[in-house]
């Protein structure tokens, strides 16, 4: 194979940059929405990070590429993503209160399992059994960070599962989108419609309290994290030349896990979650590692 021309290596290595802040960005999100949960309802944690997010994105849609980008050709295709987010963004949310962090980002990590499974179901694409054992695989990793432990933390482990199901689905439609929209109306309309959903919830649950002032550093906090989340992986992945290359960057996220984790809730990983996510990483790079091969000729 001929070598990698430079240009090509530093848009790689600018890619992989743009990846790793990216998931720090919602790292950051993640531990805002787990600490502020200890005084607030899902409904008002999740619907002021979504208002303040849905004001600077529409901003940035607004200043750099005007109003009408707001309704692109594909808009049913957007707005059916915004709906999917929202199940995503509760069940996630929802499982952050009940899990600890390095165990919640294990969980996330089946992601691309669920995409692999939701591609052949959907857009009927041909996947080998090297690729459906690593899911299997990765799913036996699920299985040991769940371990003993499972009867005290079984919801939070469902609903974190159920949130990455819902991811995978949201990353089907995003092929369907394609990356020719602007980035910010990938954010757009997703929090406009998790604004109107905890809106809904508010009202029916009464579960809005008045703002604590020491709260206020974190509220502020968020919103900037999650659009540069979005931004971030949005620029990250459509300068990469190969998506198998900068992909498993995702999984630099545990470092945030474990190390928030220890910081501000003095708790670190068991063994066995230590082993479930290592067996969860492992059978992701060997997928993408097939998925490399594949692209490029490389014979087994």
């Amino acid at each position: 194979m001929p070598p990698e021309p430079a240009s090509h290596r530093t848009q790689t290595l600018q890619a992989i940059g743009l990846i790793i802040i990216g998931y720090f960005g919602y790292a950051v999100s993640d531990l805002v929405a787990k600490i502020l949960q200890n005084h607030y309802s899902i409904f008002q944690v999740m619907g002021l990070n979504a208002v303040m997010a849905a004001i600077i994105t529409g901003a940035w849609l607004w200043r750099y590429h005007g109003l009408k980008a707001l309704f692109p050709e594909n808009l049913n295709l957007h707005l059916f993503r915004a709906a999917i987010i929202v199940c995503t963004a509760y069940l996630m949310v929802s499982a952050l209160k009940l899990l600890p962090l390095a165990d919640f980002y294990g969980i996330a990590f089946t992601i691309p399992f669920f995409t692999m499974i939701m591609a052949v179901l959907i857009l009927k694409e041909k996947v080998g059994w090297h690729r459906i054992g690593a899911a299997v695989f990765g799913f036996c990793g699920i299985l040991v960070i769940a371990g003993p432990q499972f009867d005290d933390i079984g919801l939070g482990f469902v609903m974190a599962l159920g949130g990455a199901f819902m991811a995978s689905f949201n990353i089907i439609i995003l092929r369907k989108i394609g990356s020719k929209a602007p980035v910010p109306l990938y954010g757009f309309w997703p929090f406009v419609f998790i604004v109107i959903f905890c809106i809904a919830g508010i009202l029916i649950t009464d579960g809005a309290k008045p703002i604590r002032t020491e709260d206020l550093k974190f509220i502020l906090l968020a919103p900037p994290f999650t659009v540069l989340g979005i931004a971030a992986l949005a620029q990250g992945f459509t300068r990469a030349h190969d998506s198998t290359v900068v992909s498993p960057f995702h999984y630099t996220q545990i470092i945030w896990g474990i190390g928030f984790g220890w910081l501000f809730f003095q708790t670190l990983p068991t063994a066995t979650t230590y082993l479930g996510i290592g067996m969860i990483i492992l059978a992701g790079l060997y997928t993408l590692w097939r998925e490399y091969k594949h692209k490029h000729h490389i014979p087994d």
